[in-house]
Formats: C-alpha cells, structure tokens, sequence
C-alpha cells in the first residue's frame, strides 16, 4: 500500500482486510468491485457526497419558501372569512328583500339590467331615502 499523501493514484485500501463492519460500510464506494476502494473511487464519493449536501439546501429552502407561501395563503383566507363575518353581521334584510348595510344607503336598479353594447346599463338607482340617482352617481354613495 502506497502512502495516501504522496500524490500518486496508485494508493488503495482493501475492504477484506478491514474489519467486517467497516468494509461493509465502504463497499459501495467500490465501484469498479475489484475489493479495493482507491483515490478516484474517493473522490467521485466525495464529489456525489457534496454534490447531495447541495441538493439538500436546496430542497431545504424549496420547503421554507413553500411553507412561507402556505402560511401568507392561509392569512389571506383568514383575512377573508373575517371580512365575510362582518359583513354578514352588519347586513340586514328588510321585510321587502332588500339587503342593506347598517348605516349605509341602499342602492336598488330601477328599470332595465341589461347592459347595452356601450357597456353602460340603461337604467335609474334610487337609494333607501327615495332619492334617484345615476349610475355615475352610485358609484360614488
């Protein structure tokens, strides 16, 4: 056996004559199954070991950024229920089924609901008060 330092590629380590435990370990680094396990079975070991810690950042991060994503989603979805909720408790539905928010006027279409080829209804809003109004005026109510 060659010493591992010198720079030669000769150098070798034999599995058998390892303690059974140990070459058993070492045994797939063999890769050409010669019994020997030398520098450039090491090296494309080590290689492959480092090319796997990257791989496992990265998967890592992978993960982070998703359970980043899940838990902004579920804010999101938090933020929307909470909304809905009070929303739901300041509506009020008046004996002629309109709906209506508390302390807002309400906005009820008078007339055709269709709308015509320039993009605009054709038609009157009138408010809780009576008072009628314009599409471009309701939208500023």
């Amino acid at each position: 056996m060659k010493n591992p330092y010198d720079g030669r590629t000769e150098w070798n380590l034999k599995l058998d004559s390892l303690p059974y435990k140990i070459g058993k370990a070492l045994e797939p680094l063999d890769l050409d199954v010669d019994g020997r396990v030398n520098v450039e079975e090491l090296s494309i070991a080590v290689a492959l070991y480092d090319q796997s810690k990257k791989h496992s950042m990265l998967l890592k991060r992978l993960l982070l950024a998703a359970i980043f994503f899940l838990l902004l989603m579920l804010a999101g979805s938090v933020g929307i229920l909470f909304t809905c909720i009070t929303m739901a408790k300041e509506t009020v539905v008046r004996g002629d089924g309109r709906m209506t928010l508390t302390g807002m006027d309400t906005l009820v279409r008078m007339g055709d609901s269709e709308m015509k080829p320039s993009g605009k209804y054709r038609s009157t809003i009138m408010t809780n008060t009576g008072k009628l109004v314009g599409t471009a005026q309701a939208r500023h109510l």
